[in-house]
């Protein structure tokens, strides 16, 4: 079972990896979004703040605004953020919930993958 530290890692290795990829930045051009992470099993939250080309706060809890939620238990969610599952077939497993538009859930999960791939 994932932790909280697990967590906190699997988060903080995605910011450095998102944020030194050029061509994530150039997907994510323009898509400034608020994509609050809800650990369900663990009762904790993160809000990822994508701004200006990089994520550029990674916020505990809630930040007050939320243009993107995905909700689901701490493994998954740091499964997700390592790249050792994939969201979308986590997604139609029903082992994680996806509240947004689904342009924002396809960029999400073509970030996701581009980065682990």
């Amino acid at each position: 079972m994932a932790t909280a530290e697990d967590l906190f890692m699997a988060l903080e290795q995605f910011v450095q990896r998102f944020n030194s990829n050029k061509l994530v930045k150039k997907m994510v051009r323009d898509w400034d979004r608020h994509i609050f992470i809800s650990v369900t099993d663990l009762e904790l939250a993160s809000t990822v703040v994508v701004q200006d080309d990089a994520i550029k706060e990674l916020i505990p809890g809630e930040s007050g605004k939320k243009d993107v939620s995905i909700i689901a238990p701490a493994d998954v969610i740091v499964g997700i953020f390592t790249g050792k599952l994939n969201p979308a077939k986590e997604y139609a497993k029903g082992n994680v919930k996806f509240i947004g538009s689904p342009k924002d859930e396809m960029k999400v999960d073509a970030i996701i993958q581009y980065l682990w791939s």
